[in-house]
């Protein structure tokens, strides 16, 4: 897929839970080769609005088309091999080891049949190395803690290798060295590699940081959509997220200084 060329196209996108509207009348198109951050305080529809684009929830009403196709229509084999999805946890009982999870990533593309040739188990084994997963590549998942568990979801991800990655709060159980080494990993595959990336973040500093665009939600809409630059100020983290905030631009990116002064 060419860089910036429409990817998901989103009209009137509606999903409720039970009585309450989750993503409530969504239109937007959201671009290739970008990095969107999804804002929004608890309960905006961050995570709904991610299993509408990987299709774990289908709209209630409006419709999604990706790449110009209605997803609908999309098998699930086809999507797994074009979009991949960090989720905010990862619950597991079974003791498969970490290379078995991460080499989990390469099933959309193994035969029938057939299971991974050398080139797939060399890809996986690059995976590990550059996740920092090599040195316990063969312990059980279930020995983990929890933000290594979250490491090896990621590191799934990545194996996949798709266009398209979803994170939803996919770094909330790292440490800080973990988070940015990972984010790092992310941002090179969309300056290198054209990869588009829709990342559910609840740290707006981090958001500020890796993020080309934004798109804030308050209570299932869409509250601003656009570059970070444009949509990143201090007006708009008072009326929707109600704390005050210094921004300022760095040759890094942008830096927010949060006030522990609440408007009244």
């Amino acid at each position: 897929m060419n860089a910036r060329r429409p990817l998901f196209e989103l009209e009137a996108v509606r999903f409720h839970h039970g009585d309450r509207p989750a993503v409530d009348g969504i239109d937007m198109v959201i671009a290739s080769g970008r990095w969107y951050g999804i804002l929004g305080p608890n309960g905006s529809g961050k995570t709904t609005l991610l299993d509408l684009l990987v299709r774990h929830r289908r709209p209630q009403s409006g419709t999604i088309r990706f790449d110009g196709r209605d997803m609908a229509s999309i098998s699930r084999k086809e999507l797994a091999k074009t979009i991949a999805l960090v989720p905010q946890g990862f619950d597991i009982r079974f003791p498969f080891s970490v290379r078995d999870i991460v080499s989990m990533g390469r099933y959309p593309y193994a035969s029938r049949f057939g299971g991974m040739d050398a080139e797939e188990k060399r890809f996986v084994e690059e995976i590990l190395v550059e996740t920092g997963l090599e040195t316990f590549a063969d312990r059980p998942v279930t020995d983990l803690s929890g933000g290594e568990r979250q490491r090896v979801v990621f590191a799934r991800a990545l194996a996949q290798d798709t266009p398209v990655l979803l994170l939803d709060e996919a770094t909330s159980n790292l440490d800080i060295h973990q988070c940015i080494h990972l984010m790092n990993r992310v941002r090179a595959r969309v300056e290198q590699g054209g990869r588009t990336v829709l990342a559910a973040i609840q740290d707006i500093s981090l958001a500020a940081m890796y993020c080309d665009a934004l798109i804030v939600l308050q209570q299932g809409k869409v509250a601003a959509f656009g570059d970070t630059a444009d949509v990143l100020t201090p007006e708009l983290l008072e009326d929707v997220f109600h704390v005050r905030a210094a921004i300022d631009r760095t040759p890094e990116g942008f830096r927010v200084a949060f006030d522990r002064r609440l408007p009244t």
